[in-house]
């Protein structure tokens, strides 16, 4: 805290000396820059980009200003800049339209350099500025040989530590120093990595006011030091230093729960301080083996799963400071190094960025109960008084209560979240945990002597120091309460990586989780440096085979080969380009990502199509409340099809990656898979007759919608299967999981129909985001029945299911979007999506060229529109409008207002070329928002797919939530018409059908048709013979050579019915098929994990290895008759699932019926 605030004074002091000419200069500057940064940051400290680079925005009063030249000045020294000399670097005068990105070309820098600059600039008319403000920044130790420091620690365990357990128990490692400083001191610098976490101090005061430092990392390969300018803090004579270290990620916190977790060893330290006096001469103290260490100290264990156990009572009194008597200490051990390689962290580090006081207490017999108001991430601090030395008082944390109002912790799983402080017996006494991170909305105090209040604790919010760099605010309030869900969410899930929850035994870096969503962080904060730092992560764990983990760091080792998890990380690299311009990042991971690529290519593509999946479009709103995954493989969207349609999109993007880094023969290569994936996907997987894509979930069209690889002709068909899923099937209703709702909102609003992306943001029924706030929640939930599914995995905290949404909100609502072309918003696109009943939006991002601002309102049928675009940069504006000539911008016609140029009607927006500046447009007459037909909802048939022995009779109701709609149906599973028999009254069933039901209403769009199987068997012939197997496998195994645990008939491949145990079994089914004619069949086998489908003993589908639910198809030629069939299966790990379906003559696209099966 002290080091920030020399930080403070010393950049203040440079300003000063730096401005004082500049000062002058800039209130009459046209064209001034300010707000200058170095590779993303302000006046960063122990950087190690060789050539590191700068940016600055710039102000100006007038419009269509830009930059026409810059040059910058580099010195070592404050005075020597104040002259307006670069000893390090001149630039010169650099003819150049750029502020971003500039990288540094001067002398080479040097390990702990101290580096001095500002900027000045030369506007459109070629007048030059002021000079700029001074900003710093210092290099790092560059080099190995630069580190004279040793690792050290005690790589054992200590007193009560129990690193065996599988809830490790590991106390806190206490390390000091007593050095003497001969002289007067100049500067004074620490480089220090102290892992798993770490905190510093010197003379007994913390240095800096982060905490759970250092960042995260793929330790095997790299870990991050931490640079302090710690002068302040010393003084000439008698000195000490004092290290806490925590466990982190670098210890184990599991060994196997719930999957196996990496561990490097035990807590060690590497520092470095150089001193440099005021002659000119220097001091290196430095981690050694003359460092006492003990881990007596009052942090007893910490885990940041379960918590931190703190005995104040073993506090010791300055140990941090001077003459403290550490006899009893132990000799610090130099130990093997923490990771290969060293690097300076690149990143703002994690704070307490705000304090939440509890809104409420809950009174319970033996605790109380504190609720937050708001589901956080943190920890609390805790105030006690006059409590007898050694009274124990426990914080446990959940995000949600039970019916009794009791902490609910059941999707905790194995995390004990909780925080223990034993007492040293003081009249007051307040503590907060170090080395351990709760999410939480509730806190139970047990043990607390006497009555707490509602100031006994107060929660810390803490996560990575992103500036807020937007603003989302529209006229509907629950969509405002939605995007402050999403804010909560996004930054509580900041840990020097984004992770999928804070609270359970999981907290991973999981990249699918981010695919699109870091794009609309990107519009909330500001994360160049902060992803830039996980792509590396994600470097780094790449495999020398080329492939890439699910989650980095690996901390779980779990590479799958996903498509939509690894592609991430091109995906992640694309959206890095697009919204802040940065082409260095595309060079640092080109080759990587190229690698991961042929990898995927040459091992898995097959027949055109990408044929591996694991997690297929992760949670599906189920059709039961208490599921996680959708077991219905209706709603269940072919693997295939999501990798094969994902690998176009990413094969789209490398091409332009290779076509910027002028890589031609890589550009082919892209380019021609992408052709053979798109012929692939529409000869095999496109329906035609429909037509459709897979299955026809939701998911399967609105891919390939997405990413433009329907054929023209069949566009807006596809894109109605899309309406019909959303506004007849699911009543309006968001019904895709993960990968589907990261395109969704954009897909219907840029094929006209953004009031239906309207009507799934603002829902307040299951499932949709506003459902999770009419149900309470604060933040995004893991599964949109968050609030009854299955504990085992339902996060109340998870940021993956916002999909899209932030996108659209900023780029379709709020009208704030990058242009690829010219990207890092240098030229803006500016196009508001009006909708009805929406009245208002205020938008605002800061970009790397300045603050973009739009605000909207209609009002008398006019619109009316500010905006502010920044200097360096320009916008294309689409006002809503009848006619260009009813549009004015600050009172006069805007056809003739300065910055602007008219450019054209299109689809009533009238579209201006804007300038830098501030406008003030209003629209006199603009056209009513587009109406449209309503959908008539699907019908309902009761019961559902049934199957029942024969002789049996069903009766059959059919009912539609429209009113006044006309239901038809057919008996034959082909698709009712205006002419199909009109449902009037429940209908019995006595044989094996097919119900297939269509509601009408005049005036309306038709609805989605349904259907359900009504399968009569007979008892005696129809049947499935099956074997149960138990093993572990990573594919099928060879069945005929292992023994069953168990044989016997079944009448349904429900492999969740006959398991013996959770994971790791295997069953076979075999029977005989009678296919009541000659023909071509298609048959479909859905399973997750691997399964085989065989017909008269040859392989017709293979669905192998270990994936979430996917489904394969293939056709072939077959008799009428009986044939041999036989499915084999294997689940691995958690959810299993097995389904198949035939279609073929006479027979439409079906669950495989028992009718049709028979023993053998």
């Amino acid at each position: 805290m002290i080091h920030m605030k020399k930080l403070l004074l010393f950049g203040t002091v440079c300003a000063m000396m730096a401005c004082r000419q500049g000062n002058y200069r800039e209130n009459n500057d046209p064209l001034h820059p300010y707000d200058l940064r170095c590779e993303y940051l302000k006046n960063p400290l122990g950087l190690d980009a060789t050539s590191p680079r700068f940016q600055w925005k710039l102000s100006s009063a007038q419009r269509a200003q830009e930059q026409t030249a810059y040059q910058i000045l580099v010195a070592s020294h404050p005075d020597t800049l104040k002259a307006d000399r670069g000893d390090l670097w001149n630039s010169g005068k650099v003819i150049s339209n750029e502020n971003i990105h500039i990288q540094y070309a001067g002398k080479t820098l040097l390990s702990g350099q101290q580096c001095y600059w500002k900027v000045k600039v030369w506007d459109k008319n070629q007048q030059e500025s002021g000079w700029s403000e001074m900003a710093y920044f210092s290099m790092g130790l560059l080099q190995p040989s630069d580190w004279k420091a040793m690792w050290i620690g005690l790589d054992r365990a200590m007193g009560t530590d129990n690193p065996a357990a599988e809830k490790t128990k590991l106390s806190a490692r206490y390390l000091r120093k007593e050095f003497t400083l001969e002289k007067n001191i100049r500067r004074a610098t620490v480089y220090m990595c102290g892992l798993g976490l770490s905190e510093l101090y010197i003379n007994g005061k913390k240095i800096s006011d982060e905490v759970l430092s250092p960042p995260l990392s793929e330790y095997a390969k790299r870990a991050y030091y931490v640079t302090y300018d710690v002068t302040s803090s010393l003084s000439t004579g008698k000195n000490a230093m004092g290290v806490i270290l925590g466990n982190g990620r670098y210890f184990k916190m599991r060994f196997k729960e719930p999957f196996v977790m990496q561990g490097y060893g035990f807590p060690k330290l590497i520092l470095q301080m150089v001193v440099e006096y005021t002659d000119g001469s220097t001091a290196l103290i430095v981690s050694d083996p003359s460092w006492k260490i003990t881990a007596g100290g009052p942090i007893v264990y910490n885990n940041e799963y379960d918590g931190e156990y703190y005995d104040a009572r073993k506090e010791m009194k300055g140990w941090n400071e001077a003459g403290f008597d550490d006899h009893g200490w132990l000799n610090a051990e130099k130990v093997k190094p923490a990771s290969p390689v060293l690097c300076a962290r690149n990143i703002p580090p994690i704070r307490i960025t705000q304090t939440l006081k509890p809104v409420k207490i809950i009174r319970k017999p033996a605790s109380f109960i504190y609720d937050m108001g708001q589901n956080m991430v943190g920890w609390v601090k805790l105030k006690v008084s006059k409590a007898p030395a050694g009274t124990e008082i426990k914080l446990r944390f959940a995000e949600t209560l039970t019916a009794d109002s009791n902490l609910y912790t059941a999707n905790l799983r194995t995390a004990e979240c909780t925080d223990t402080y034993i007492t040293r017996g003081d009249e007051t006494e307040e503590w907060m945990p170090r080395f351990t991170y709760h999410g939480f909305r509730f806190v139970e105090l047990t043990g607390y002597p006497g009555t707490p209040d509602l100031n006994t604790i107060e929660g810390m919010v803490v996560h990575d120091d992103l500036e807020t760099n937007g603003h989302f605010e529209c006229s509907n309030a629950l969509i405002n309460q939605i995007y402050k869900n999403c804010v909560w969410g996004i930054r509580g899930n900041y840990r020097s990586m984004p992770t999928d929850c804070p609270q359970r035994d999981e907290r991973m870096g999981w990249l699918g989780d981010r695919a699109a969503g870091s794009k609309g962080e990107s519009f909330i904060f500001d994360i160049a440096a902060f992803y830039s730092k996980w792509l590396r992560d994600i470097q780094d764990a790449q495999k020398e085979t080329g492939s890439i983990p699910d989650v980095a760091p690996t901390y779980w080792q779990i590479y799958n080969d996903n498509v939509t998890w690894a592609g991430t990380y091109i995906i992640l690299t694309d959206m890095l380009y697009r919204q802040y311009g940065d082409r260095e990042i595309i060079r640092q991971h080109y080759e990587t990502m190229k690698k991961w690529y042929v990898y995927m290519k040459s091992r898995y593509i097959k027949n055109n199509l990408l044929t591996k999946d694991t997690y297929g479009d992760w949670c599906t709103p189920p059709e039961s409340l208490t599921l996680i995954h959708s077991k219905d493989p209706k709603r269940i969207t072919s693997g295939i099809l999501i990798s094969t349609t994902y690998f176009y999109h990413i094969s789209n993007i490398l091409h332009r990656f290779a076509g910027l880094m002028n890589q031609k023969d890589d550009s082919v290569m892209f380019n021609t898979t992408a052709a053979l994936l798109l012929k692939g996907l529409n000869e095999q997987l496109l329906d035609k007759t429909k037509p459709a894509y897979g299955n026809n979930s939701l998911t399967s069209n609105l891919l390939p919608m997405a990413f433009r690889m329907v054929p023209k002709e069949l566009e807006q068909k596809i894109f109605d299967n899309i309406l019909y899923k959303i506004m007849s099937e699911a009543n309006g209703h968001i019904s895709c999981g993960l990968v589907g709702c990261q395109w969704i909102n954009r897909v219907l609003s840029d094929y006209g129909r953004p009031d239906v992306a309207y009507l799934l943001a603002s829902n307040t029924t299951y499932p949709g985001w506003g459902y999770m706030v009419s149900q309470g929640a604060t933040t995004i939930w893991e599964l949109w029945n968050g609030n009854t599914a299955d504990p085992a995995m339902n996060s109340g905290n998870h940021v993956m299911l916002i999909g899209d949404l932030v996108i659209w909100l900023y780029e379709y609502l709020g009208a704030i979007q990058s242009d690829i072309e010219q990207p890092g918003f240098k030229h803006i696109v500016m196009k508001p999506t009006r909708i009805n009943n929406l009245t208002w939006v205020n938008a605002s991002h800061t970009s790397l060229y300045g603050p973009i601002k739009s605000a909207w309102k209609e009002e008398n049928s006019k619109f009316i529109w500010d905006v502010s675009i920044p200097a360096n940069t320009w916008a294309t504006i689409y006002i809503p409008a009848r006619s260009e000539k009813d549009i004015t911008e600050g009172g006069q016609k805007a056809l003739s207002a300065p910055g602007l140029k008219f450019t054209g009607m299109k689809d009533n927006y009238a579209i201006f070329e804007a300038g830098s500046g501030d406008y003030h447009f209003v629209s006199a007459s603009v056209p009513p928002v587009p109406a449209h037909k309503q959908y008539v909802s699907s019908p309902v048939i009761t019961p559902s797919d049934t199957i029942a022995t024969l002789p049996a009779t069903i009766k059959v109701s059919i009912s539609c939530a429209t009113e006044g709609a006309r239901i038809r149906y057919t008996l034959d599973g082909s698709e009712p018409s205006q002419n199909s028999t009109l449902y009037t009254s429940p209908f019995n069933i006595t044989s094996y059908c097919i119900v297939t039901a269509k509601a009408f209403k005049e005036g309306c769009m038709e609805s989605q048709s349904t259907n359900c199987q009504y399968d009569l068997y007979d008892p005696r012939s129809n049947a499935w013979n099956y074997a149960y197997y138990e093993g572990k496998w990573q594919k099928l195994p060879d069945f005929t050579r292992l023994t069953p645990r168990k044989k016997g008939e079944t009448t349904s491949i429900n492999v969740s019915r006959l398991k013996m145990r959770e994971d790791n079994f295997g069953l076979v089914f075999t029977g005989k098929i009678n296919l009541p004619a000659d023909g071509n069949y298609t048959f479909s086998l859905n399973s997750d994990d691997g399964s085989r489908l065989l017909i008269d003993g040859k392989t017709v589908v293979e669905n192998d290895s270990i994936h979430g639910m996917t489904e394969v198809q293939s056709s072939l030629s077959l008799s009428k008759g009986m044939h041999d069939i036989r499915i084999e299966y294997f689940d691995a790990l958690f959810n299993e699932g097995l389904f198949i379906n035939i279609q073929g003559p006479g027979i439409p696209r079906q669950r495989l019926p028992l009718a049709m099966i028979f023993k053998q």
